[in-house]
């Protein structure tokens, strides 16, 4: 059930931070609309992007903080700590090296007024609305930085895991790794990589090979889940939690 809905924000229509992206125009008409309350739709767009995918821009690390804090919380049920996980393994996804050495810092007006960047050279998170769509869903894959995604894998178990992983654990993750190096290279697409990811689970996890197929999404006829879809409610109180929990910078 946790891999489930861990999956979700990424085979919910509704949830995907790709339709997020085009649906949430209040990121494009935000001078106009800045001075009035936000309709819910809009929140929903803005919250599923910024937290269910982790593209809330600034420092990656205190996202990440926060997040493991909150994987912690043993109020938590399976469904919230399962978006949990997908937020934070997005925080390692959807975050890249600031390039920018100076930032502008002034109106129009101002066109020349440019100061220092504090984030220059770190990693930050891409930010809403656009996100990384300049880049397409390279980000997404894992072949692309399969030292980032061996990071994330490492962080989450020790935090599910509440303390460090003793030596099986390790060998364990050192395993899939070795399978991930070997497989994903080459390999074209997200369906593509999906795929081999599952075929690994079903090697080192016993994934049953009639599973959930997630490289089989098809956003006409999402969610094809084998747990239930969340309600609106549910979710709203998943990201009511996740603002008072830290995230909100």
């Amino acid at each position: 059930m946790l891999a489930a809905y861990s999956q979700f924000p990424d085979e919910s229509k509704r949830y995907t931070a790709f339709y997020a992206e085009w649906l949430d125009w209040r990121g494009f008409l935000k001078p106009a609309v800045n001075a009035i309350p936000p309709f819910p739709v809009f929140r929903e767009f803005d919250d599923s992007q910024r937290y269910l995918h982790s593209l809330d821009g600034g420092l990656a690390g205190p996202r990440r903080n926060c997040l493991r804090n909150l994987l912690l919380d043993p109020t938590l049920s399976p469904m919230q700590r399962g978006l949990l996980t997908h937020a934070f393994g997005d925080s390692y996804s959807h975050s890249h090296t600031d390039p920018n050495q100076y930032i502008h810092s002034g109106g129009r007006e101002y066109a020349y007024n440019f100061s220092a960047n504090p984030t220059y050279g770190q990693e930050v998170l891409y930010e809403a609305p656009l996100g990384h769509g300049a880049e397409g869903s390279q980000p997404d894959m894992i072949k692309n930085d399969i030292d980032k995604h061996e990071e994330y894998l490492l962080d989450l178990t020790t935090s599910l895991n509440g303390g460090a992983l003793n030596s099986k654990q390790q060998k364990d993750i050192a395993d899939v790794m070795d399978l991930v190096r070997q497989r994903l290279p080459g390999l074209e697409g997200e369906q593509e990589e999906n795929r081999a990811m599952r075929y690994i689970a079903q090697e080192r996890a016993k994934y049953p090979q009639d599973g959930y197929h997630p490289e089989n999404f098809d956003p006409a006829d999402s969610p094809r889940m084998p747990v239930g879809s969340p309600d609106p409610w549910e979710m709203d109180e998943f990201f009511q939690r996740m603002k008072k929990g830290c995230c909100r910078r």
